[in-house]
């Protein structure tokens, strides 16, 4: 599908791109922390939530933009369409193009969240839309490493029935403006 985008994408924004294919963790966020320090004007995410969130995560630094004149576009090819159905994203990948060319710029809200790894190591991390954990970040987890061929609504339908029988709850502490919940 993304071949037969690129005319379209020559189209609308020229031929003076650059088109970075993924193949593995943090590559996303490596191209896009690069095409911002490099004064990027636009940089658009090509995939799904995951994929968007690796660019958000290139394209700051620090909890600052790299380069606050660098905007973000969302092409979804996501599984699960979460975030797109949050944006009210057209389904149509031509649309999507168009409101990235012409649609004024909106701004949206993005989270950060401390945490420590399975390996107890700390970590941080800026999200847009939502933030899972618990079952929700193990469903996610489990479609995308074994049922992703599926499609999004069957994949996350059996991986959510299948915790919901034996998953079970860590426990969890939450701090607001400095303050825990």
């Amino acid at each position: 599908l993304m071949p037969r985008l690129l005319p379209e994408i020559d189209r609308r924004f020229g031929p003076d791109y650059i088109l970075h294919v993924t193949h593995g963790a943090s590559d996303a966020t490596r191209f896009a922390r690069k095409a911002s320090e490099e004064g990027a004007r636009l940089i658009i995410a090509a995939g799904g939530d995951g994929t968007v969130h690796e660019v958000i995560n290139g394209m700051f630094r620090d909890r600052s933009p790299v380069n606050p004149h660098c905007t973000l576009g969302i092409l979804d090819f996501g599984t699960g369409k979460g975030l797109a159905q949050t944006l009210a994203l057209p389904y149509s990948h031509h649309v999507q193009l168009n409101l990235i060319a012409n649609a004024p710029e909106s701004p949206i809200d993005i989270g950060f969240i401390s945490y420590h790894d399975i390996h107890g190591q700390p970590c941080e991390d800026l999200f847009i839309s939502e933030c899972q954990i618990g079952i929700g970040s193990v469903v996610a987890q489990k479609v995308h490493t074994g049922f992703k061929k599926l499609g999004g609504t069957m994949a996350f339908g059996i991986v959510a029935m299948a915790q919901a029988i034996g998953y079970r709850p860590n426990d969890v502490t939450f701090q607001f403006d400095d303050a825990a919940a």
